[in-house]
């Protein structure tokens, strides 16, 4: 979709039951990884409400100049006033080695931008990024097809994830968590985008809950959940998960002939006021902020946040089964498994069983 599209979430619990879905695993070509790297990236920024000026700030990354993987970067800082805890700020970001073997358990990216200030007046914002290069060929032994032969591929990225925003009394509301993505193919001939989009949640003018979805992000896997708890420190608690975004796409390749595939994804926390908190997470659970819930307002999501994770089996695998045709004949190809990213499970109980991607 080109337009943007907005929700307008209801207030009421939605438990929705999501259609089955498979991929093709046909044996046949899942290509080879000729290396693999990755960058990773985290920020968080205490803001002042009043002026939007930056108090304070931390960042890491992995250094431009060495891609190594696991690549991993966290950043994190405490919201104090005086000697007593406000709230706690952390982004976190990491790509992991590929799995050795198809079908092992294997988790290929983990992000979370999480926040909680319980200061009317400070604001903050938390960056989570990760992103991860592979070189892979498509081999003539394993397509049955001769060196320099053009191909079409076909393949599916399946992505899951989610947001949990938190109001307290006298909270303005302003709180909103992004998720994004790209998908893009680089080879001899340039560098081509094969998928990107972005879904953002957050609350209206009225306090009612709204999810905008923009690019290759459709709305009907959102699945929003109310989780306001019974008690006098939170206004308002919702999740909203991204269980299974199942997006088709296709692009060229030559058989014997490298190319580059590049997945970045990016996770979000934004909150120009204070006394609010909320959470982007892909590849595991929103830890950080139901942690700083427990701790500096006694209130305990996690429980209801994971069972909701597990009831909707939140995993996520970036580039899986492909089918590979000639150009020049339509219909159905041989199929095969590409060699790719491999499954982001939101929680470690939870793994995908196939960790390759091309």
């Amino acid at each position: 979709m080109d337009a943007s599209q907005t929700r307008t979430m209801p207030r009421k619990a939605i438990i929705a039951v999501l259609a089955g879905w498979c991929l093709a695993t046909a044996a046949g070509a899942r290509g080879e990884i000729l290396d693999a790297s990755g960058r990773v990236e985290a920020s968080v920024r205490q803001i002042s409400a009043a002026t939007g000026q930056i108090v304070d700030e931390a960042f890491e990354q992995t250094p431009g100049t060495t891609n190594i993987l696991p690549a991993v970067a966290t950043a994190t800082l405490q919201i104090t006033e005086g000697e007593a805890s406000q709230g706690e700020l952390l982004a976190s970001a990491a790509v992991n080695p590929p799995a050795e073997l198809p079908g092992a358990a294997h988790k290929d990216f983990n992000l979370e931008a999480s926040g909680l200030s319980r200061i009317a007046g400070r604001g903050f914002t938390c960056d989570a990024r990760s992103v991860e290069t592979r070189e892979i060929v498509l081999t003539a032994g394993e397509l049955d097809l001769p060196p320099g032969e053009p191909i079409r591929v076909r393949s599916t990225l399946s992505l899951s994830a989610g947001v949990l925003l938190v109001t307290l009394p006298q909270s303005m509301a302003d709180v909103r968590g992004t998720i994004s993505f790209t998908l893009t193919q680089r080879d001899s001939q340039g560098s081509r985008v094969l998928l990107d989009g972005m879904a953002e949640v957050f609350f209206d003018i009225d306090g009612a809950l709204q999810f905008t979805a923009t690019g290759d992000v459709p709305l009907t896997v959102v699945v929003p959940m109310n989780l306001t708890p019974a008690s006098s420190e939170i206004d308002q608690a919702h999740l909203v998960l991204l269980p299974l975004l199942e997006l088709p796409y296709e692009y060229d390749a030559v058989v014997g002939e490298p190319f580059d595939l590049v997945a970045e994804i990016t996770a979000s926390v934004d909150a120009p006021s204070g006394a609010q908190g909320g959470s982007a997470f892909v590849g595991q659970g929103p830890a950080a902020l139901t942690d700083a819930l427990n701790e500096d307002l006694q209130v305990d999501l996690a429980p209801t946040v994971m069972e909701a994770i597990d009831l909707f089996g939140q995993q996520t695998t970036i580039i899986d089964a492909v089918e590979v045709t000639r150009p020049e004949i339509r219909g159905c190809g041989g199929l095969g498994l590409e060699t790719l990213f491999g499954a982001l499970a939101l929680t470690a109980g939870f793994i995908r069983r196939r960790t390759w991607w091309t």
